[in-house]
């Protein structure tokens, strides 16, 4: 499995329920297998970070989504950052063939 990295965007949380909201959503995570998400906002509105092991992209940030919004929270957007595969990141690829530099500006 891989782990995908993405952030969720909600509206804001009812004034003064920060804590109980997020008490509640740690809790959630805590019952699913393990918190895997950074919960950050106020009224006006907030993000949620998640790093969540999935076979896709899709099954990571559906999951997610259903859990946020199973403690009342309104999900507005989302951003995936990064994914991690078990034999790690892919390695950055040049623009040419292999040992033949590429010249400042080319658009190889």
């Amino acid at each position: 499995m891989d782990t995908y990295w993405f952030t969720i965007k909600i509206t804001g949380f009812p004034e003064g329920q920060l804590v109980s909201i997020s008490d509640e959503f740690y809790g959630l995570l805590e019952e699913s297998g393990g918190v895997d998400a950074l919960i950050a906002g106020d009224e006006r509105g907030g993000e949620i970070e998640f790093s969540r092991e999935a076979e896709d992209a899709a099954t990571a940030i559906a999951s997610a989504i259903e859990q946020v919004e199973q403690v009342g929270l309104e999900v507005v957007g989302v951003t995936e950052t990064s994914t991690i595969s078990p034999n790690g990141p892919e390695p950055a690829r040049r623009p040419g063939p292999p040992g033949r530099p590429v010249p400042a500006g080319s658009s190889r």
